[in-house]
């Protein structure tokens, strides 16, 4: 009697850790339609920027918000109160450096989720662990659930990660002070993310370069890339452009063709025996109607990323858009009038893409 006692207790209690398994439901976050804004401050004023998510994830019981882990992408911290060449570069670096963030070294943080409280009206008291620079702490914020979104205000002291240049915690003077706790606005995003690969085999790049005396076409590869819907409507993209394919269409085998994709290779353009690939991340997507839309992102090529918007459009399996690229942007600087070339001779700086990707 005892034994089928205690052999039905076990069942139950079985049971009931089953059903509460079963009922916990994942969420991945996604990590284009999602945004990290800082801002730091100091004595005599404040910068602001972004910070990437690398990857997340929300654990739900029903409707209720029960745990999350997020992975955040250091490296791809950006200053964004600040303008290319005033300013914006340096403090970029600085932050970059062993002074703050060291993300050569720690080009990742993570926060994990230790315990969440609700209290009521779709809001959360959240603990989580924060690791910077892999030292770890406890941290706590309130957050919000709405829908498939998720918002939270989170301050973090800075200097109990070993980020302590111009605190007056540790030596820095008063007037010159920056202030030891940074603010994060974080905004998820992590409704039902569809991801549709590109078929590289399938979708296209085609170049035009204009001169002076004229123009060359030719083609790109895609290397690999996809693009993220939700509710049918795409709301990102990662895309890997394979600049060691790239082709001359207009001349033929024999006929300056070979010689102008040697010169397109050299470091004088593209460099592609040290860049071979260039890569298109699409952080945010505008409606336009008719199935058209303003895509913006970063475009990286030869290592140096720069700012992106284009109009572009999808129906069905196809998306296409037509891009202008200043290759100047990328150090690829061969016959600009920019950079000393004659007039009579000049390369015209903007370069067309028009792509077309299959789904």
């Amino acid at each position: 009697m005892i034994k089928s006692t205690v052999f039905s207790f076990l069942l139950v209690l079985i049971s009931i850790s089953l059903t509460t398994a079963s009922d916990i439901v994942t969420k991945q976050v996604s990590s284009t339609a999602s945004t990290i804004s800082w801002v730091g401050k100091k004595v005599t004023g404040k910068h602001s920027g972004t910070i990437g998510l690398k990857s997340g994830q929300l654990q739900f019981d029903g409707s209720s918000l029960v745990g999350g882990e997020f992975t955040i992408d250091m490296s791809s911290l950006k200053v964004t109160d600040l303008k290319p060449g005033k300013g914006k570069e340096k403090l970029e670096g600085h932050l970059s450096s062993a002074d703050f963030f060291g993300t050569l070294s720690h080009p990742t943080a993570l926060l994990k989720f230790a315990s969440v409280k609700s209290t009521g009206g779709g809001n959360y008291d959240i603990t989580a662990d924060l690791t910077i620079k892999d030292i770890k702490n406890t941290i706590s914020f309130q957050a919000n659930v709405n829908g498939d979104a998720a918002t939270a205000d989170i301050t973090v002291d800075r200097t109990l990660y070993d980020v302590k240049y111009g605190s007056t915690k540790f030596g820095a003077l008063a007037d010159k002070a920056i202030y030891d706790d940074f603010e994060l606005s974080v905004s998820l995003s992590y409704g039902d993310v569809m991801v549709k690969q590109i078929n590289t085999a399938e979708s296209t790049i085609a170049w035009i370069g204009k001169k002076v005396t004229g123009q060359h076409s030719g083609t790109i590869g895609v290397k690999s890339g996809a693009l993220q819907f939700a509710n049918g409507a795409p709301i990102g993209g990662d895309f890997v452009i394979d600049m060691a394919s790239l082709q001359v269409t207009d001349l033929k085998a024999g006929k300056g063709k070979e010689k102008l994709e040697g010169h397109l290779y050299s470091d004088d353009f593209f460099g592609t025996a040290n860049y071979p690939t260039a890569n298109l991340v699409i952080s945010d997507v505008m409606s336009k109607g008719d199935n058209s839309y303003q895509f913006s992102g970063e475009l990286t090529i030869k290592g140096i990323t720069q700012p992106l918007t284009f109009t572009g459009s999808v129906e069905g399996n196809t998306a296409t858009a037509e891009i202008a690229v200043d290759r100047t942007l990328y150090n690829v600087k061969y016959g600009s009038t920019k950079f000393g070339a004659l007039a009579d001779k000049a390369i015209y700086d903007d370069f067309a893409l028009t792509v077309k990707l299959v789904l």
